[in-house]
């Protein structure tokens, strides 16, 4: 599953992209969006990422009750922290927020849910497996070696997936 968004009415409408557009539904991709209202460019209508929110709840109404039993899922969620000297550091406001809902709604469909957290303020969900990072090499490494570890496991009567979102600063080392 995708998110449509952040393109300006011109770049949604373009052929080129509509053929994209096509090309990923043809092979199964379902997108979310886009929206329409006010955009960052100055242009009002088609070609706004949807609200986080609605993305967010399309996702989890996406899974039924038992829909991802035996399932291992891997989500990445939150924001990372940057180092730029032993005292200061760059990030963004990532409330993680979106990845929290969906390691829940993945867990309320019967899957094994670890969620990979930067910095957050979140409590973690009930019978979800957390693991803390800070940075985005952190986040990386953590990432690797639970879907590493997916793949070692792998048995053909299980599936394995993974929602990546992470919200990393453009500055790292």
């Amino acid at each position: 599953m995708g998110a449509r968004g952040n393109q300006t009415q011109g770049m949604w409408a373009s052929i080129a992209n509509q053929n994209n557009i096509q090309q990923l539904e043809t092979n199964g991709i379902h997108l979310i969006g886009p929206g329409s209202g006010y955009q960052a460019c100055g242009d009002i209508g088609l070609g706004r990422m949807s609200e986080p929110d609605d993305i967010t709840q399309i996702l989890a109404d996406s899974f039924q009750i038992g829909s991802l039993t035996g399932t291992q899922v891997v989500i990445t969620a939150g924001p990372t922290r940057e180092a730029i000297d032993p005292v200061r550091y760059i990030s963004n406001h990532s409330s993680g927020k979106m990845g929290f809902a969906l390691a829940e709604a993945a867990r309320d469909a019967g899957a094994i849910v670890t969620l990979i957290a930067g910095p957050v303020n979140l409590t973690t969900p009930d019978r979800i497996n957390r693991i803390n990072v800070v940075s985005a090499k952190d986040m990386l490494v953590a990432t690797n070696e639970c879907l590493d570890h997916l793949s070692l496991n792998t048995n053909p009567s299980r599936s394995q997936g993974s929602i990546i979102f992470i919200g990393t600063p453009d500055y790292a080392h």
